[in-house]
C-alpha cells in the first residue's frame, strides 16, 4: 500500500514543479495591455470600420484604459491607500468609489464601451415572422413562440420558459435541431459573450496600467483595490508587489490572503528593479513569504496576527480548564 501512495505524491510534486515553471515565465505589464488592444482591433474593429475609423476607435480604447487608470489614481492617492486597505481588512466591505460620477466624464461611445451588454426583447430563428423567443435583459426566456411546431414538438415552447438563451441553444443542438445560418439566437449570444470579454479585458488592461503607473508599492496596492471593486483577479497585483524593502509588504500579503488569495501563487521579486526587459527575475510563493517575511524590523507578526494567536491561546486555555473541571467532577463522583 505504501508504493502507490508514494507514486501519487511524486506525481503531485511533478505537477507543482510544472505549474511553478509555467508561472515563473515573466509576464510584462505593457505586453498584456498591447495583447488586449490587438484582440480588440481584430474582434471589434477590423472589417467594421475603414480608413480613419479603424485608427480612431483603436486609439479611443487605449485612451479609455488610461482614463480609467488616472481616475482611480485621483480617487485613491498614495497617502490614502494603506488606510483604505486597513479599513477593508477590518470591515470586509467593498470599495466605495462613485462609478456614476466617472461615467459622467465619458463620451457617449466611451460609456457604451463601459456598459454591460443587454439582450434584446425578441430574437428570431430566421425571418421576422419565424419562431422566436422573448428575453429578459439578462437573457432569460420569458416566453417562446413557434419553437414547438418548428421542432416537431421535440421541444415544447413551455419547456424553454425560465431557461437562459445559452442553455436553450444547447438544448436545441442536443436534440439535433438544425438552426439557420446567422440566426439571431446564436448571433445575439455571440455578441453578448464578445462584449462581456471586451469589458473584462478592458478592465484587466486598466488594472495592468494602474500597476505600471503606480510603481513598485503604490501600483500593486491601488490595483488590488481596483480588482476588489470590479471583480478582477487579485492575483495580478500580488504578482508584481514583491519589494523586500517595503515595510508594509507583510500587511499587504495578509490583505491578499484574507480576500481569498492563493498561498501557492508565484510572484516576481523586484519586477521594477530589472535593468533589462527580459532579465530573469527571482520568484517567491506567497506561502514562502508568510513563512519568512516579518512585519517589521522588530516584530515577526502583525498586530492582527498577534491578536489571533492570543485568541487561539485563550480558547485552548478555556478548553483545558473545562477538561480539568470535568475530570475533578468525575473523580469526586
Amino acid at each position: 500500500m505504501l508504493l502507490p501512495k508514494r507514486k501519487v505524491n511524486l506525481e503531485r510534486i511533478k505537477e507543482i514543479i510544472v505549474d511553478r515553471k509555467q508561472e515563473e515565465k515573466l509576464i510584462f505589464l505593457e505586453d498584456e495591455i498591447d495583447k488586449f488592444i490587438d484582440w480588440y482591433y481584430e474582434s471589434m474593429i477590423k472589417g467594421k470600420y475603414e480608413g480613419v475609423g479603424k485608427y480612431y476607435y483603436t486609439c479611443e480604447m487605449k485612451n479609455l484604459i488610461d482614463k480609467i487608470a488616472v481616475w482611480y489614481e485621483l480617487n485613491y492617492p498614495e497617502y490614502a491607500l494603506d488606510n483604505r486597505l486597513e479599513l477593508l481588512d477590518k470591515c470586509s466591505s467593498e470599495v466605495e468609489i462613485s462609478y456614476d460620477k466617472f461615467l459622467k466624464l465619458l463620451s457617449c461611445n466611451e460609456k457604451y464601451l463601459m456598459s454591460p451588454p443587454r439582450y434584446p426583447e425578441i430574437v428570431y430563428l430566421d425571418s421576422r415572422f419565424s419562431p422566436h423567443l422573448h428575453l429578459t435583459q439578462t437573457g432569460i426566456v420569458e416566453s417562446s413562440e413557434g419553437i414547438g411546431p418548428y421542432t416537431n414538438y421535440t421541444i415544447k415552447d413551455k419547456e424553454l420558459e425560465g431557461m437562459h438563451l445559452e442553455k436553450a441553444i444547447s438544448l436545441m443542438k442536443e436534440k439535433k435541431i438544425s438552426l439557420p445560418n446567422d440566426n439571431e439566437l446564436e448571433t445575439t449570444l455571440n455578441y453578448v459573450k464578445t462584449k462581456e470579454y471586451q469589458i473584462a479585458g478592458m478592465l484587466d488592461a486598466a488594472m495592468y496600467r494602474i500597476i505600471e503607473r503606480g510603481g513598485k508599492r503604490t501600483g500593486p496596492r491601488r490595483a488590488f483595490l481596483f480588482a476588489r471593486e470590479f471583480g478582477r483577479n487579485i492575483d495580478i497585483p500580488m504578482k508584481y508587489s514583491i519589494d523586500y524593502s517595503d515595510p508594509g509588504l507583510r500587511r499587504f500579503v495578509n490583505s491578499y490572503i484574507k480576500s481569498g488569495g492563493r498561498t501557492n501563487l508565484v510572484c516576481y521579486v523586484d519586477y521594477y528593479f530589472r535593468e533589462k526587459k527580459y532579465q530573469k527575475l527571482e520568484t517567491v510563493t506567497v506561502q514562502e513569504l508568510i513563512m519568512t517575511l516579518h512585519d517589521n524590523a522588530f516584530e515577526k507578526y502583525t498586530d492582527e496576527e498577534k491578536e489571533l494567536h492570543q485568541r487561539l491561546v485563550d480558547t485552548l486555555s478555556v478548553g483545558v480548564e473545562k477538561e480539568k473541571i470535568k475530570q475533578l467532577t468525575l473523580n469526586k463522583g
